[in-house]
Parts: structure tokens; C-alpha cells; sequence
């Protein structure tokens, strides 16, 4: 776990390639839960690879959001008003007015050209996080429900590699959401998933979240 949390205070230059290598060399290095022919291991290390993966990308795009999205100074202030955060959705035909005259259609259009992309990356992000939630969950149902014969929860924390690497897959997780309420804050968060979803609706990007 320790070693979990110095990975999150590092400089965001860890990828998922230097994530994979980690992994892999600890899969052919111990043998048994974790030998390449174990689906357990195999499952619980592509988690834990993909877990990591996601800290990297957050790190990095949290460093670099636009002051815009972040509300930050004259900048923030200056788009703000097309910028709307969730309180836009709790008046019918709000999102549709956010830009209803010539000088916010012009205002809108550069905030697009500037967020739209760091928009959607959060967004992305803030997918696989749940992703990653939903897999751990199926992980440990699949595990305790005997799907991966063999094997058991207790059985897996019985492993000295699995008594390591299953509670840090837990344990990844909360830090996934430490992370992301300390480095996005909520109204940042609102702010983006806001504008992915004015730039998307209707389009063929848009995402089934929004449904």
C-alpha cells in the first residue's frame, strides 16, 4: 500500500507501458496465482495494470485543465457563463439557452476550441474509473462464486503475491477517487461533463451516460 501511494505523489511520468512491464515481470517472476496460465492472476494483474494506467492519465490531465474549466482568475470568470455546471440540467431548455445571443455564441464557440478536448478527456477518465470499479466488483464476485476454479478470496489472500495484490486492488480504487477529488474538484468535474455533453448530444459521439 505504500508503495501505491508514493506511486500516486510521483511526477506523472509513469505510463500503462511502464504499468504493463511492472506487472508482467511480477507475473513471470512468482509462478503459481500469478503463472501466465492462471485466468485468476491473469485478471487480477490486468486490473491492477489497467488501475494504475488510469492514475497516470488522471495525474497528467488534471495538470494540464484549462483555467477556463477550472474557474480559475479572469479567465474562469470571463467564460463562466458558458461554462454552466449541473445546475444547468435542472431547468428544461436551459442547456439549449446557454448561448442564446451573438455575443455568447461567439464566447462559446472559443470556449469550445479550447475545452472540448481537455472536456472529453476527463470524461473518458472519469469512465474508466467506473470501469474499474464495476471490473474489481465482478473480479471478487467471479472469485467467491468459484468462476475461476480453484480459486476463492481466501485462497488468493493464502498466496503471498495475491495477499499483496488483491487488498492493493481495493485499495486502488479509493485512492483512484482521493485522487480525483483532490487534483478535479467537483465543480471542475460538473464544468467538463457539462460541455462534453452540449458538444456531443445528437452526434455520434455522444455517450449512453447521457441517455
Amino acid at each position: 500500500f505504500r508503495s501505491l501511494l508514493s506511486l500516486c505523489h510521483q511526477p506523472t511520468t509513469t505510463t500503462s507501458k511502464d504499468a504493463l512491464e511492472i506487472t508482467h515481470v511480477a507475473m513471470a517472476a512468482s509462478g503459481g496465482l500469478f503463472d501466465e496460465t492462471n485466468d485468476c492472476g491473469r485478471a487480477l494483474i490486468r486490473l491492477l495494470s489497467r488501475g494504475h494506467a488510469v492514475i497516470a492519465e488522471l495525474q497528467r490531465s488534471a495538470e494540464s485543465l484549462p483555467p477556463g474549466l477550472r474557474g480559475d482568475g479572469p479567465e474562469g470568470r470571463r467564460l463562466a457563463p458558458v461554462l454552466p455546471d449541473f445546475a444547468v440540467f435542472r431547468s428544461e431548455g436551459a442547456v439549449e439557452r446557454v448561448a442564446n445571443t451573438p455575443q455568447l455564441i461567439a464566447l462559446d464557440e472559443e470556449s469550445r476550441e479550447l475545452h472540448a478536448e481537455p472536456a472529453e478527456r476527463l470524461f473518458r477518465i472519469l469512465a474508466a474509473i467506473r470501469k474499474y470499479a464495476a471490473d474489481l466488483s465482478r473480479f471478487l464476485d467471479n472469485a467467491e462464486s468459484g468462476a475461476y476454479v480453484g480459486h476463492s478470496i481466501e485462497g488468493i489472500l493464502r498466496d503471498p503475491d495475491g495477499a499483496q495484490l488483491l487488498p492493493e486492488a481495493v485499495a486502488l480504487l479509493g485512492t483512484l477517487l482521493l485522487v480525483l477529488d483532490e487534483r478535479v474538484p467537483g465543480a471542475c468535474r460538473e464544468r467538463a461533463l457539462v460541455l462534453f455533453y452540449r458538444c456531443t448530444v445528437g452526434t455520434s459521439r455522444e455517450s449512453d451516460d447521457f441517455a
